[in-house]
């Protein structure tokens, strides 16, 4: 089956230049289903952990008790809440700066989200970073200037 228009070699060669869209990936259908499936999975995720908080606390608050809120709360792990904020950014840069801009294989998981990596590793001034490793750079150098002194590195966490 054809590839969505957009992703086509026809199409980057309108974006880029022939040259570089003659060697370029172009996706069938199958090569979305993995991307459908990782998106069907985070939604899943969502839905049985952050949906809740959302829905009784934040969109419907007012009949749940204090208790409750902490208890939904406590129902995610770190590592879910980085997985579910880091899920769109990792799916856009794929689609987006993989596919349509490079014409690459789509491959999710690119980003890195585990905070203490993350702190551990911030980029240098000149590298090209995702957003979280500018925000991670950034508030660095903030906490830094407020302390006036280096921040030590955060542990890894255990889960």
């Amino acid at each position: 089956m054809r590839c969505p228009g957009i992703f086509s070699r026809a199409a980057l060669a309108t974006r880029k230049s022939p040259e570089f869209a003659a060697d370029a990936f172009e996706p069938i259908e199958a090569d979305f289903r993995p991307l459908r499936d990782a998106l069907n999975e985070h939604t899943k995720l969502y839905d049985s952990t952050v949906g809740p908080i959302r829905h009784n606390v934040y969109a419907h608050g007012g009949n749940i008790s204090t208790s409750q809120i902490y208890e939904l709360h406590e129902n995610v792990q770190r590592a879910e809440y980085e997985r579910l904020s880091m899920f769109p950014l990792d799916l856009y840069n794929t689609l987006f700066f993989q596919l349509h801009i490079n014409g690459e294989r789509p491959v999710l998981g690119t980003i890195q989200s585990d905070l203490a990596t993350l702190v551990a590793n911030p980029g240098g001034d000149r590298a090209v970073l995702t957003e979280p490793r500018y925000a991670i750079k950034d508030t660095i150098r903030f906490l830094e200037r407020l302390a006036g002194v280096p921040i030590p590195p955060i542990p890894p966490s255990s889960g």
